[in-house]
């Protein structure tokens, strides 16, 4: 409560106002919205949210949310926080934290990435120097497929010495590659990437030789993690993620669906079959063409004094050329 005083020439007059101010409140667990799981209660138009890292928080279907700033939190060694919009979100900003562990070698500390915000209306500029901030150490980089010449067959773009007539650097869909010379806590602040979906690739390069070719650093932006029926593909690899401590990459297997996850901005690779391809994810689950039974396959071992290789033969009906699964 204030006490206003308004002077008017001899006379004084006086009242009280009520303002009211906003609060931030804290997710104590992962749920929904309209939980009780807030420190202050469920948030209206003037409160700040704060979702903390290893929680998810759901906006169900015909719950209209309301918030001033939305954070959500990443921590070294922690998952980050999910946010999963399936009713709607009126907000002001949102400030999404990343963090990634500093390099100790060069065969550490490389990490694939996407923009966790949408680029519209923020400068090129601004995403790049502000956002990711990069220092004389540090590197950020994508991946051009259809770039050769005579020693390269594709290329590392990099942010500080783009490529005249390369067009933006930075988009939703696309991958990234980044290293940090010591911990870095970088924060984006805009607008949380919610369209129903993203086509990924339409039709994507296939350079020569196309046995060698046809890798693409693609981006999951949503701020949760995408499962296996949040894909749709055609003559597109299952993705492949980098190990940041191992530079290892492991590609997911549509057998076990369970661990198909991609958490939220993280890049991954693909390898497209021939020309005509696409690869889209959807905000909302709708089955995905990778999905099959797994029992459709039969796992060949062989074994020998130096190891052990395995492979999976799969059986599905209708396939076509390129990737099916």
């Amino acid at each position: 409560t204030y006490l206003m005083v308004v002077e008017n020439g001899d006379t004084n007059y006086s009242n009280t106002q009520l303002f009211k101010t906003g609060k931030n409140t804290l997710r104590t667990l992962s749920g929904n919205w309209n939980d009780t799981n807030w420190t202050k209660g469920v948030p209206d138009t003037i409160d700040n949210v704060i979702i903390p890292t290893n929680q998810e928080l759901i906006i169900p279907n015909g719950v209209n949310a309301k918030a001033n700033t939305i954070y959500l939190r990443d921590g070294l060694g922690d998952n980050k926080a999910e946010l999963k919009i399936q009713g709607s979100l009126e907000y002001n900003n949102a400030v999404i934290e990343a963090d990634f562990n500093g390099y100790t070698n060069n065969l550490d500390g490389w990490n694939l990435f996407s923009l966790p915000i949408n680029p519209l209306n923020i400068s090129q500029d601004t995403i790049g120097q502000v956002y990711f901030n990069t220092g004389n150490n540090d590197d950020l980089y994508y991946w051009q497929e259809d770039y050769t010449d005579t020693s390269n067959l594709g290329r590392w773009v990099n942010y500080k010495s783009i490529p005249g007539g390369s067009g933006d650097f930075f988009k939703t869909q696309r991958g990234y590659l980044v290293s940090y010379n010591q911990n870095k806590k970088l924060e984006f602040e805009g607008r949380i990437n919610d369209s129903a979906s993203y086509t990924l690739l339409d039709n994507a390069s296939l350079s020569l030789p196309n046995s060698e070719r046809g890798w693409h650093l693609c981006a999951n932006p949503y701020p949760f993690t995408l499962s296996i029926d949040n894909f749709n593909r055609t003559n597109v690899s299952n993705p492949s993620l980098l190990d940041p401590q191992t530079l290892k990459y492991t590609t997911l297997d549509v057998t076990v669906p369970t661990n198909y996850k991609i958490p939220p901005y993280s890049g991954f690779f693909v390898q497209v079959a021939n020309q005509t391809n696409n690869l889209s994810i959807t905000k909302e689950g709708n089955g995905s063409k990778a999905t099959i039974n797994p029992s459709n396959f039969i796992e060949v071992k062989l074994i020998s004094d130096l190891g052990v290789d395995k492979t999976k033969v799969l059986f599905i009906q209708g396939t076509s050329y390129g990737f099916d699964v």
